[in-house]
């Protein structure tokens, strides 16, 4: 009985959380008397360090713990930023239960404003050495690190030692990281001279480089990047933006061979973009329709109209693409035979209160669309999937289908049949391209889509 009662004990024991086995000990809250606190003279004696260390480059990194008598505020921390050119002392007030809140002071200002009614911080007239010692005034200890020497307000009393200069920089602006520099984008308009977007321009500049980085992130799951030679065709290239931007980029993540060629059937863009990439090796255009192009490591496709998404898509499975990054556009094909469900005696009740509404009825018919798009390039060996590649307010056609070589889904050819029979779906372009066989659907290919005007 006693052994029994024992390993039930260590069970138990075992069951239980190490916080409550192991108890930590409560923090100790520390204590600072009202003759410890900051006093104004300290304060302003910092203070004066911190503003004239504005006028000058060095870094500035000032915390205050307020103390546990300030119930407002818990920590005051300091640095400096550039806005417009200037040199301005950025305060953040770290409240108790709050959110945060922050304004900025320049070095001189008017010490003799008043803040506003319900205005939990000083005013924003206020210069930085006025705003640091009201920070300062009444907290419990503060650190302030300026160029290359540290000061320790503590206890009444303040010291300073040497240490090494603080390596921060004091621009407002985070630098984003892009996969590909912007600069190929002046020979194409896009931008000027200087690198800023062109009027009108802003919005093309960040889809083309977001496309890029939706191609590296494609590209990095296949071995391409590794390859002695990569082979990339543009289908519908149009004025070239991506087949530029899948340039630079294979350039600069590979040391393969690279043969990049842009398909566009409109003379005119064809000549202007050889003209563009002339100094480019490995990179040129032709003019053609949406075909295969023999042997190709990548197919891009850019808002091939309708069914000429699913030729550029077939395109790609023909010549092996292990990699394919196609925005669908105009879906139109599947969306008179959406119809029946919409009025009729084979109309779905489920359906039709969906295909009632127009804009829905589209939206519908282009989720069905990419849907049997990605299923029948898992038929055939690939791992496709729909992302976002542009925000809406860029563009309403902002979705991207991506595929890059994987086993074949041993389910994909049932659930693509499914999907067919459920909306009454007897024939779809890529579908049909592939012989890939739906319900109730013949041998007769639709009509090829329009090129991207």
């Amino acid at each position: 009985m006693p052994r029994l009662l024992l390993v039930v004990a260590a069970t138990c024991c075992a069951l239980q959380p190490h916080s409550a086995l192991h108890p930590k000990a409560p923090r100790r809250a520390i204590t600072v008397t009202a003759a410890e606190l900051i006093s104004e003279t300290d304060a302003e004696a910092l203070a004066d360090v911190v503003a004239a260390a504005l006028e000058t480059d060095a870094v500035i990194d000032l915390r205050v713990n307020r103390g546990e008598a300030d119930a407002m505020f818990k920590r005051v921390s300091g640095r400096v930023v550039e806005l417009k050119n200037k040199r301005l002392l950025q305060l953040t007030y770290k409240r108790r239960g709050a959110c945060d809140l922050q304004r900025n002071h320049a070095f001189q200002g008017d010490d003799g404003a008043e803040g506003t009614d319900g205005d939990l911080l000083p005013p924003k007239k206020w210069s930085a050495r006025k705003a640091v010692a009201h920070a300062l005034t009444g907290g419990a200890h503060a650190k302030a690190t300026v160029g290359a020497t540290r000061y320790d307000l503590t206890k009444g009393s303040l010291t300073s030692t040497s240490c090494a200069p603080a390596k921060k920089t004091a621009s407002h602006d985070r630098t984003k990281k892009r996969v590909v520099s912007d600069d190929f984008l002046v020979a194409l308009n896009v931008t000027n001279a200087a690198g800023k977007a062109r009027p009108g321009m802003e919005r093309k500049r960040k889809q083309i480089l977001r496309f890029a980085e939706l191609l590296d992130h494609t590209l990095s799951k296949t071995d391409l990047y590794a390859s002695d030679s990569i082979r990339l065709v543009d289908e519908g290239c149009g004025k070239g933006y991506l087949t530029f931007a899948a340039h630079e980029l294979l350039k600069k993540k590979s040391q393969a061979a690279l043969d990049v060629v842009g398909v566009e059937r409109r003379r005119e863009l064809v000549d202007a973009c050889n003209w563009a990439c002339r100094d480019d090796a490995g990179l040129s255009f032709m003019a053609g329709d949406i075909a295969p192009q023999g042997k190709v490591d990548v197919v891009v496709a850019l808002h091939a109209c309708d069914t000429a998404t699913d030729d550029a898509l077939h395109a790609a499975v023909l010549g092996g693409a292990r990699a394919i990054v196609a925005a669908p556009c105009c879906h139109k094909q599947l969306r008179p035979q959406l119809e029946r469900h919409r009025k009729g005696s084979e109309a779905d009740p489920a359906l039709q209160a969906i295909l009632h509404h127009g804009i829905l009825a589209d939206r519908h018919a282009e989720a069905v669309t990419d849907t049997m798009r990605c299923l029948a390039l898992e038929c055939v060996g690939y791992e496709a999937r729909m992302v976002e590649w542009a925000p809406l307010d860029h563009t309403a056609k902002n979705t991207m289908l991506v595929a890059t070589r994987a086993d074949a889904g041993t389910d994909a050819a049932e659930r693509l049949r499914a999907l067919a029979a459920f909306h009454g779906v007897a024939r779809q372009r890529l579908c049909g391209l592939l012989e890939l066989e739906l319900p109730g659907g013949g041998d007769e290919v639709p009509p090829r889509g329009r090129m991207p005007q």
